[in-house]
């Protein structure tokens, strides 16, 4: 288990909440009520649901910024890719030499085609390779026996969008889609950066400084 753990009281404001999540690097935080007794969990989804539930005229608005409003303004542009053909043993090299959860493959004319996360690497390949792949992130440089491609295990057509999208149009697409990553692509779609749940919140909730 983790310990020490992180937890917020439901009294507080949403934003210290999400301050802490922000701090912490947390994908969820534990609520607690009184006398410590816990009353739930707050998740970052939670959170970009009640953000896109809320119309801009009602004064709880306020506490949310609106600046940046385009998801341009808050991608990462640092897109660690692969192509298709791409085997394993490269496709972990690209994960550990950007120090990524999540790569983007595209095709041959540099498009977007998927999006794979190292979960999938572990749960989509033949099973008597999983324990050479697991040694693999744990030894970087580790040579593996395995002719999967990129093509093979990959989620196909991830969220896709423009880099002026409003946020707010974002975060309902990846609410109704429910994904956890954008894709920020050219008139081409070639990538230009990724999207998450967390830099949506960052670019929405007003974060106090003293956190």
């Amino acid at each position: 288990m983790t310990s020490p753990v992180m937890i917020t009281l439901e009294s507080k404001a949403l934003s210290h909440a999400v301050g802490l999540m922000k701090k912490k690097h947390l994908k969820r935080i534990p609520i607690t009520g009184k006398g410590g007794k816990l009353v739930g969990m707050l998740s970052r989804l939670d959170v970009l649901r009640q953000i896109a539930s809320i119309e801009s005229t009602l004064p709880i608005a306020t506490q949310f910024l609106t600046i940046p409003k385009r998801v341009g303004d808050i991608m990462s542009p640092e897109v660690p890719l692969v192509v298709e053909e791409d085997q394993i043993e490269k496709i972990i090299q690209t994960l550990l030499r950007y120090q990524s959860h999540r790569l983007i493959v595209v095709d041959d004319q540099n498009r977007v085609s998927g999006i794979i996360s190292d979960v999938d690497i572990v749960n989509r390949i033949p099973g008597q390779t999983k324990s050479s792949i697991l040694s693999a992130f744990k030894q970087q440089g580790k040579s593996i026996a395995s002719t999967v491609t990129a093509r093979q295990i990959m989620s196909k057509d991830p969220i896709q969008a423009p880099s002026d999208l409003p946020i707010p149009e974002a975060i309902q697409m990846m609410i109704s889609e429910g994904r956890k990553i954008m894709v920020i692509v050219d008139e081409e779609k070639h990538p230009l950066g990724l999207v998450d749940r967390q830099s949506l919140l960052e670019a929405l909730i007003n974060v106090p400084h003293d956190m």
